[in-house]
C-alpha cells in the first residue's frame, strides 16, 4: 500500500502515481548495476543480513555492509566523514545504491551528500526519522534510552554501561526486554529460535565490543540533524511497517514529506520493524 499524505490519508493523484511507478521501474533497471551499500540498525551489525534464514541471506549475498566502528578516534571527530571515506576505499568510482535499516537510515542519509553521484539511489527500511521532526518519543520502545541520550548525556553513559553488562552477562534477558512490547509480525520473529538467537549474538557484540561506537550513533541520532536533510539530493524509496513500535509511521511520512527528493513511500499492513525488513530483503 503507497501512503503519500501522512494522517491524512490523502495520497498523490491517479497520474502521479502512474508517473511515480513508470519512473521507479526505470530507475530500478538503471540502478541494477549499483552496489547495494548496507548501514544496519543500532543495537545491530552485518549479521541482520541473515536473521531470517539462509533463503533470505543469500538474496542479501552480494550486499557491502559499511563500516561504523572506529575505535580510538577522537570524540569530536566526524564519523560520517569516516564512513564515507571507507566506501570509497572499498568500491572506488563504483554506482552505489546505498539501503539504511532504523537507525542505520540516520547513517546512509548523513553519508550520503558527501558521496554525492557515487550514490544513485537510497532505500530505506523502518527508519527513524530526526527526533525534532515531530513528537514521536511517545511511540517509540526505545524512548527511555532517547531522552537520556539527548537530555543526560552522563546518565547515559552509565545507562550503556549497564546494557553493555547485561548483554554479556545476560544477553537472552536483554533479547526479551528488547521484544516484550513487539508489534505485528515481529511478535512470530521474536518467538523464532534462530532469529533470537542471532539477535541475542549481536546485542553482545554491539554493546560490549563495540560500546563506545553505540553511544556514538546513539548521540548522533538524538542531536539536530533534520537540517541536513535538505542535502540529501538522490532519489529515496522508503518502506516502513504500519505497526512499527520502534520507529512510529509517522516518521516515514515525515521524512517522505521533507526529504527533496522522496520517490515513494509504501507501508506495510502487518508490519512492523524488523518483518519489514524481513519482506524488503525477500524482495531483494
Amino acid at each position: 500500500m503507497s501512503d503519500f499524505g501522512g494522517e491524512s490519508g490523502r495520497g498523490p493523484d491517479l497520474r502521479l502515481r502512474c508517473s511515480l511507478t513508470v519512473h521507479c521501474a526505470k530507475r530500478a533497471e538503471m540502478m541494477s548495476h549499483a552496489l547495494p551499500v548496507y548501514f544496519h540498525g543500532v543495537p545491530g551489525g552485518p549479521a541482520e543480513l541473515d536473521l531470517f534464514g539462509p533463503d533470505v541471506s543469500a538474496r542479501s549475498g552480494k550486499f557491502f555492509v559499511a563500516r561504523r566502528d572506529f575505535p580510538k578516534q577522537p570524540p569530536n571527530i566526524d564519523r560520517f566523514a569516516l564512513i564515507a571515506d571507507a566506501v570509497r576505499q572499498k568500491c572506488p568510482d563504483q554506482p552505489l545504491q546505498l539501503i539504511g535499516f532504523s537507525l542505520g537510515s540516520v547513517a546512509a542519509l548523513r553519508v550520503a551528500p558527501l558521496l554525492g553521484d557515487q550514490v544513485e539511489g537510497i532505500v530505506l527500511i523502518s527508519p527513524a526519522a530526526p527526533l525534532d521532526l515531530g513528537e514521536y518519543l511517545g511511540e517509540m520502545a526505545g524512548a527511555p534510552v532517547f531522552r537520556c541520550a539527548k537530555n543526560y548525556p552522563f546518565a547515559f553513559n552509565a545507562l550503556s554501561k549497564g546494557q553493555s553488562w547485561l548483554a554479556k552477562a545476560s544477553p537472552f534477558t536483554l533479547y526479551s526486554a528488547l521484544f516484550s512490547s513487539a508489534q505485528g509480525a515481529d511478535i512470530d520473529l521474536r518467538d523464532d529460535p534462530h532469529f533470537k538467537s542471532l539477535m541475542a549474538h549481536q546485542l553482545t557484540k554491539c554493546l560490549v565490543s563495540s560500546l563506545d561506537t553505540y553511544r556514538s550513533e546513539i548521540r548522533s541520532y538524538v542531536g539536530d540533524w533534520s537540517q541536513l536533510l535538505s542535502e540529501v539530493s538522490q532519489p529515496v524509496s522508503i518502506f516502513h511497517g504500519r505497526s512499527d513500535n520502534w520507529s512510529p509511521v509517522e516518521m516515514a511520512s515525515d521524512l517522505a514529506k521533507t526529504l527533496p527528493n522522496c520517490q515513494s513511500l509504501e507501508i506495510m499492513d502487518g508490519l512492523s520493524h524488523y518483518s519489514t525488513l524481513k519482506a524488503c530483503l525477500k524482495k531483494s
